[in-house]
């Protein structure tokens, strides 16, 4: 007993399982016994010093994959389990942001990324939703310069996973915002004693500040020669908060210049032979103008320091030296006197006597109001000198004189002007210096992209003046049904998506005109755009296979994706296209910016393709097929069966249904079994478990299928005509026995149960036996009995019995007294009908007068009369009459009538 004990005792000690189980780094996990002894266990695990308990369950979280043994032990039986805990690098973050502010548009993220376990380095891909442009690998997790918006990044290490969700914040809108006029130094002159300073952004609030006067919150400030110094405007953004400063300096410059005149006093008759002339002379020497206003009215103006001026008319004169710097001024005045009777007049000039460009290059010059003197009325004539014409007073017909007042001007320069009295032929003339101010408006355009792309998809086209009082308009070539200019100082270009292969998207005319003059300047401003989708392609690595297969269960994709930016273009292709996504079927995760893709799942499979050199993209496909086609071993509609090695044989043949029909190979295996046996078909001898293993030859695919040769069994079935009868009974019995396969070549030994038998001709050597309707053995029953009869099959090395029971009965009767005495000495006191078998009996009796006596129907077959009559009155002795009918059980029928004597 004691060596049974430990003999048991050391086989549940060595009883133990393996489990492997997979967590995240951090995670925890449930450890339960899965083997089972009787009593009542207790469990310890280790490592880990875990206190022993009564269910077996341990919550471990371990920082490395480990192996833990659980032990379970009842008594003096243990069984154990090892689970190796595998732990699997789990992601986490602690991302750093760097957002943009009003002063810097820089933005950056770096997303902080560990491991637990930190150790051996996980491999892992980050997919970003929406993609960074300047990412440049699947494993970058510092970027700059993103778009701002919300951004979700999964990070992906083997089974573990991470989704990092953060934004992007806009760079807070600037304070935009100009200060008009425009300038970094002003200055309070002579002609600006004030100066309005206005900040053109309504957006914004303001607040001017200076040394000498408290800060003004206001859009615009008015300025004097109480505020010179350094001043500054703060414009704050009303939405961002953000400030612009704009400082600038206010001066003062007042200073007059001064001129010296040579004579204040001139005479002048009508017969002179030339006109006397006037010397002025200016300090400071240089950016002065001399203007001289004739009591006639206009201006001559010289800029030069020296100027010589002629009088033409008598009267006082006024001369104005003016610093062109400053305003300033100082005049003097100077009188022309005359004993003659010279004409008067006055000009005028509706601009004045200013050319400027289009439809102020000309000027009209109107002499008004000329009268004789000193009786007023007297014929004049009218005369136009052109600019550099001799100032003399000339005699007869002047150039362009008659009787026209006015005249149309487009010349620069000092004209002269002369009325003539025709009657005392005196003229009075006077200079007028036409200016020509037709100097066109500065231009300019802020253009921070020409060629737009799909990085930058929009631009903002700035024009822009030095000059003062300008206008802006810009003209193009419009969409259908739009206008063809706007008049505005910026215009919005963007790409043409309609025609994306397009390079011109326009050509815009900035023109910018001078309030003043009408002058105007033009500049063209071709804008481009190079939105060329790449060509996205996909190869399967060289193989040219688009096919999974056994033996090529994955595929790698490549990308082959080009650019289609024409190369003899302006624009640069020296980038790459890249593999900016890939996304396949279910279960096949995104991968971002990778030249290759493994695929391993039937289905179809999209290239996003990035061009670096535009920023444009464009999807390709790939479809994967599977020709993973494994051999279909009993596929239904067939059904796998056992295979039976019948009675009386010595092999079964395994035949399964396998599909396709060509280019497979075979390998059997199992009881007797050597080698391949690289046939569809097995012939085997022996009971067992036999497999094949199908290989697809063209595919690589494998079908392993077991199959069960079982030995065959033989039934034993005995057959009969009849099961019972009445003696004599004949049987005819039939060998009805069949193997597991078939019926064929049963043999039998009988034994009829009434001590024959047939089938053995000697010892225990069996003989076929009758096996069909057409052959039989028979057994004649003569006695009343139950009778098994037993049939022995037997069929190769199969033998079994049968058994049938048999049932006889005797046939029916009936037996008839003809006296009897009920006189109540026991002895004969019944007419008593001995029956046999009977299945019903109807009997009547009469007396010789042929009154009924006694009458009776039995269904027992054994009746009795005791001699009275139907009052229940002994009957008189005598003769007396019987009919009596019956029925046996064997079907057979008899009428019998008689006679019987009573005696008492």
């Amino acid at each position: 007993m004691r060596k049974l004990l430990a003999f048991v005792f050391v086989f549940v000690s060595l009883y133990s399982e393996f489990q492997a189980q997979s967590i995240c780094g951090g995670s925890s996990y449930t450890i339960v016994p899965t083997t089972t002894i009787t009593g009542t266990p207790s469990y310890t695990l280790n490592p880990g010093n875990f206190s022993p308990n009564g269910n077996g369950n341990f919550v471990v979280s371990p920082g490395s994959t480990t192996s833990y043994t659980l032990l379970s032990s009842s008594g003096s039986a243990t069984a154990s389990s090892v689970i190796t805990v595998t732990v699997n690098p789990q992601p986490s973050s602690n991302p750093s942001f760097t957002q943009a502010t009003c002063t810097n548009s820089f933005n950056a993220v770096n997303l902080g990324l560990t491991f637990s376990p930190a150790t051996p380095p996980p491999a892992y891909t980050l997919s970003w939703t929406p993609i960074p442009a300047n990412l440049s690998s699947p494993q970058q997790f510092t970027t700059t310069n993103l778009t701002p918006g919300p951004y979700s990044v999964v990070v992906t290490a083997g089974s573990c996973s991470l989704v990092i969700d953060f934004t992007i914040n806009p760079q807070p809108a600037p304070a935009i915002y100009s200060v008009i006029p425009f300038g970094g130094i002003y200055s309070i002159t002579c002609v600006q004693q004030t100066l309005e300073l206005i900040a053109n952004n309504p957006n914004n609030t303001y607040t001017w500040t200076g040394a000498s006067f408290l800060p003004v919150q206001s859009e615009s400030i008015s300025l004097n020669a109480t505020h010179l110094g350094t001043l500054s405007v703060i414009g704050q953004n009303t939405v961002s908060g953000c400030t612009k400063t704009y400082t600038f300096l206010l001066a003062q410059n007042i200073s007059n210049p001064t001129a010296s005149l040579s004579t204040n006093l001139i005479n002048i008759t009508c017969l002179q032979a030339s006109a006397p002339t006037l010397t002025a002379i200016a300090t400071p020497s240089i950016n002065v103008t001399h203007k001289i206003y004739s009591p006639q009215g206009g201006t001559f103006s010289a800029t030069s320091y020296t100027t010589i001026y002629s009088p033409g008319g008598p009267g006082t004169y006024t001369h104005v030296i003016v610093d062109d710097a400053n305003g300033c001024s100082s005049q003097r005045t100077f009188t022309v006197a005359t004993n003659d009777n010279y004409p008067t007049f006055s000009v005028s000039s509706l601009n004045n006597f200013t050319l400027g460009c289009n439809t102020k290059s000309v000027i009209t010059i109107d002499i008004v109001g000329a009268a004789t003197t000193p009786t007023a009325g007297g014929p004049v004539s009218y005369s136009f000198v052109l600019p550099g014409g001799t100032v003399t007073v000339p005699t007869g017909t002047t150039p362009l004189s008659g009787t026209s007042s006015n005249t149309n001007v487009s010349t620069p320069g000092t004209w002269t002007l002369i009325v003539k009295d025709n009657t005392n032929f005196c003229e009075t003339q006077t200079q007028v210096s036409v200016l020509l101010k037709n100097t066109p408006p500065n231009i300019g355009a802020i253009v921070p992209n020409q060629i737009l792309d799909c990085n930058v998809r929009k631009v903002i086209v700035e024009g822009v003046s030095e000059t003062q009082g300008v206008g802006y308009l810009w003209n193009f070539v419009p969409p259908p049904g739009s206008p063809n200019s706007i008049a505005s100082n910026t215009i919005s270009v963007l790409i043409n998506t309609v025609a994306p292969t397009t390079t011109l998207i326009n050509t815009y005319t900035l023109t910018i005109t001078d309030i003043n003059n009408t002058c105007k300047s033009t500049s063209l401003i071709p804008m481009y755009q190079n939105t060329f989708p790449p060509t996205a392609s996909i190869t399967s690595g060289g193989s040219n296979s688009s096919s999974l297969t056994c033996l090529t269960p994955t595929i790698v994709l490549t990308n082959q994706s080009k650019t289609s930016i024409p190369a003899n273009s302006v624009f640069t292709t020296n980038s790459l296209v890249i593999g900016y996504v890939w996304e396949g079927p279910s279960p096949q995760e995104p991968l971002q910016l990778s030249s290759t893709y493994t695929a391993g799942t039937v289905g179809m499979y999209t290239l996003t393709a990035k061009d670096l050199n535009n920023g444009c993209i464009a999807s390709g496909t790939y479809s994967v097929i599977d020709n993973r086609r494994y051999p279909e071993v009993d596929a239904p509609p067939a059904v796998k069966k056992d295979y039976t090695i019948d009675c009386g044989s010595n092999f079964t043949t395994l035949a399964p249904t396998i599909l396709p029909g060509s280019g497979l190979t075979y390998s059997w295996s199992g009881a007797g079994v050597v080698g391949n046996n690289d046939k569809k078909t097995f012939d085997v001898t022996a009971p067992g478990n036999y497999s094949v293993v199908v290989t697809n030859t063209i595919n690589g695919c494998v079908t392993k299928e077991v199959y069960k040769a079982i030995t065959g069994s033989l039934t034993a079935v005995l057959g009969s005509d009849v099961e019972s009868g009445y003696a004599p009974l004949t049987v005819n019995f039939s060998n009805k026995s069949y193997s597991s396969l078939d019926s064929s070549n049963v043999f039998g030994l009988w034994s009829y149960g009434n001590g024959s038998i047939s089938g053995i001709t000697t010892g225990t050597v069996f003989v076929p036996g009758p096996i069909s309707a057409t052959v039989a053995s028979s057994a004649k029953y003569t006695q009343a009995g139950t009778y098994t009869v037993v049939m022995f099959a037997k069929k190769g090395a199969c033998i079994d019995t049968a058994y049938k029971v048999i049932k006889v009965e005797l046939p029916s009767s009936l037996v008839i007294p003809n006296v009897f005495t009920p006189n109540g000495d026991g002895i004969n006191d019944l007419f008593f009908l001995k029956a046999t078998n009977l299945s019903s009996v109807d009997m009547t009796i009469v007396d010789r007068w042929g009154r009924i006596v006694y009458e009776l129907v039995s269904e027992s077959g054994n009746i009795e009369w005791d001699g009275k009559n139907a009052e229940g009155n002994d009957a008189a002795e005598g003769v007396y009459f019987y009919v009596i009918k019956t029925t046996g059980k064997d079907g057979v029928t008899n009428d019998k009538k008689g006679t019987i004597n009573l005696y008492r």
